[in-house]
């Protein structure tokens, strides 16, 4: 196993090496802060706020929710993934294939199963598909939908990729679409979230077989959290704010009302006096 750290979101560029196993994990760290509590900050603005162990807790359970993990894979574009056929061996490649794949499948049968693609220009290209009970092929225009009544996809390529690279043409290349669900139960299973003993940090960590899609994995999953954090606080604020107008309102209100009550007092008082 080899172990990336990066903090803060950021690659720091060292590793530790532990064995010779081609399995890889990501690691980074959360400073967790405790909700804004306007009241509370203005009366001890000069005292260290931590946050409690059950804040600690939720906050865990908010990074391993499903709706993270799933924000995460979209926004990734996980659920396709990209391989290279070897002479001994077909490998995953994340990022730097000279083409992208959108696409849906619709028989559940195909998930997890390879479909071939050969770039034959910079303009065409071959597909694929060999099962025990499905076999389909054709070549195609990059740009225009492939179309079947099992799967649909469209192959977007970077022409000037292809165009400098006169011998792409004998790289044959992969790719598999992935159920959703099982993705997010994936990553729910490879994702590890610790607090660190006696201080106000969350350790996140992840396996993968690809380091720089492991990296990418958490740096996403923190960059959701934080916006989504900002939104909170700023929801927070925003309703703080509401109901001190609203107090405030209400106060003036009062004010009035005992002002107003204070001059018709002080009329009568002056009637009575006069008639005196």
């Amino acid at each position: 196993m080899v172990c990336f750290v990066f903090r803060d979101g950021y690659f720091r560029g060292y590793f530790l090496f532990i064995q010779s196993h081609k399995v890889l994990c990501a690691t980074t760290q959360i400073l967790i802060k405790p909700p804004k509590d306007p009241f509370k900050d203005a009366l001890s603005e000069s005292l260290p706020v931590i946050p409690e162990s059950e804040e600690v807790t939720n906050e865990i359970m908010v990074l391993k929710s499903t709706r993270f993990i799933d924000e995460t894979i979209k926004k990734l574009g996980l659920d396709i993934s990209y391989y290279i056929e070897g002479r001994l061996k077909t490998g995953e490649v994340y990022k730097g294939t000279p083409f992208d794949i959108t696409g849906k499948l619709i028989d559940p049968s195909l998930y997890e199963v390879p479909i071939s693609l050969k770039i034959l220009n910079k303009n065409r290209f071959r597909w694929d598909i060999n099962t025990e009970n499905y076999t389909k092929g054709g070549e195609s225009d990059f740009g225009d939908p492939v179309i079947t009544p099992k799967f649909s996809f469209l192959v977007m390529p970077d022409s000037s990729v292809i165009s400098k690279n006169p011998k792409i043409g004998e790289v044959s290349y992969q790719f598999k679409f992935h159920n959703h669900q099982n993705l997010i139960k994936k990553y729910k299973a490879l994702l590890k979230i610790e607090p660190v003993q006696e201080a106000s940090v969350i350790t996140i960590s992840i396996e993968d077989e690809v380091t720089e899609k492991a990296i990418d994995f958490l740096n996403t999953m923190v960059e959701i959290y934080i916006e989504n954090s900002i939104s909170l606080n700023k929801k927070v604020n925003d309703n703080t704010l509401q109901f001190i107008d609203g107090q405030l309102n209400e106060v003036e209100s009062q004010l009035n009302g005992v002002e107003s009550n204070l001059e018709q007092f002080q009329r009568e008082k002056n009637h009575f006096q006069f008639r005196k």
